[in-house]
């Protein structure tokens, strides 16, 4: 009997394909990573629970009439949905500065967590009246999208999850993580059958990064709250994790890829350069992983850390630009 190997194996024997292509402009540097890995201590995943409305939060009585199940079922809609504008913070303003875009004075995807947390509190869009919901996107449709970058494509993809396709569909193949010893996991496999149920919005050949970096951060939040969790995910190929990457001398560009990155000119989305950063991030922290026994998802988490280090803040170079709703 022939067994299929995970879609998470497959990604990566993919990236690495892409790797070996002669005059690749991403290279990976074993010796260097070799070193970092004997760094890497710990196995504790942030639980993302600040990111929650305080409804949602594992230590909120509230809603009380709510199963665990059902509460578990909540927290991952959340974050599915939260997920489908998580992408793409940057613009270049009039003048052509780089800029980020800011909401209530929180920068990024902090400012996301600030909006979802009031769109749940404050609209109809986490209830169950549709009609409501369908006039909630009609007015939005006329609105600035609260000026985030990319705004026509924003609209198009929160329509897909809360208007044409909804939460009953997550959470029927979502349900499909629950294993039968009543522990949970996560999985590439699962992320691209969510991503292909709400089509186009988290189409990602190759990567899938929004829709794994969903699970995980929802298996990581299930985690806190007691549950057993087990993870077959890559890492969430974007643009800050190959930054830290390249940081620590794990990976290193072409000096043409170099001059691009570091200018802050744009590289094509699907460009060979872009795919090679992408491919060289997720072969990495696999290998990470395998190095540490960790989840390739735990490995992620670590490089994110090191973002809020003094001397990252000081010395990291740019990261690449890319103009895309995949990460």
């Amino acid at each position: 009997m022939t067994l299929t190997s995970s879609l998470r194996t497959r990604m990566l024997q993919n990236a690495q394909s892409i790797l070996d292509v002669h005059n690749c402009p991403v290279r990976i540097n074993g010796r260097n990573l070799l070193q970092v890995a004997k760094t890497i201590t710990g196995g504790d995943l942030t639980d993302w629970d600040f990111y929650l409305p305080a409804a949602l939060r594992k230590d909120s009585l509230s809603p009380m009439y709510k199963s665990l199940d059902d509460t578990l079922m909540d927290v991952a809609w959340f974050f599915w949905a939260q997920s489908s504008l998580n992408y793409c913070y940057w613009y270049h303003d009039d003048k052509g500065a780089l800029q980020h875009w800011v909401y209530k004075g929180k920068k990024g995807s902090s400012g996301l967590v600030v909006l979802m947390q009031e769109l749940y509190e404050t609209t109809p869009l986490f209830g169950a009246d549709t009609a409501a919901i369908r006039t909630y996107m009609g007015n939005l449709a006329a609105s600035d999208m609260w000026d985030l970058p990319l705004p026509d494509a924003r609209f198009d993809q929160l329509n897909t999850v809360f208007n044409h396709v909804g939460p009953a569909t997550f959470k029927r193949i979502f349900a499909k993580a629950k294993q039968a010893d009543g522990s949970w996991h996560m999985s590439a496999d699962l992320a691209k059958e969510l991503a292909d149920a709400y089509a186009p919005s988290f189409t990602d050949a190759g990567f899938l990064k929004r829709a794994q970096l969903a699970l995980g951060m929802t298996g990581a939040n299930f985690i806190a709250r007691g549950q057993k969790v087990t993870f077959d995910l890559t890492a969430y190929a974007d643009y800050r994790v190959p930054q830290v990457l390249r940081h620590l001398g794990i990976i290193g560009y072409s000096a043409a890829l170099s001059d691009t990155v570091d200018s802050q000119q744009t590289l094509h989305h699907q460009s060979v350069e872009e795919l090679s950063i992408r491919a060289a991030t997720i072969v990495a922290c696999a290998r990470l992983a395998k190095l540490t026994g960790l989840t390739d998802a735990h490995i992620d988490a670590w490089l994110f850390i090191q973002t809020r280090n003094a001397a990252f803040e000081a010395d990291a170079k740019p990261f690449h630009l890319t103009v895309t709703e995949a990460y």
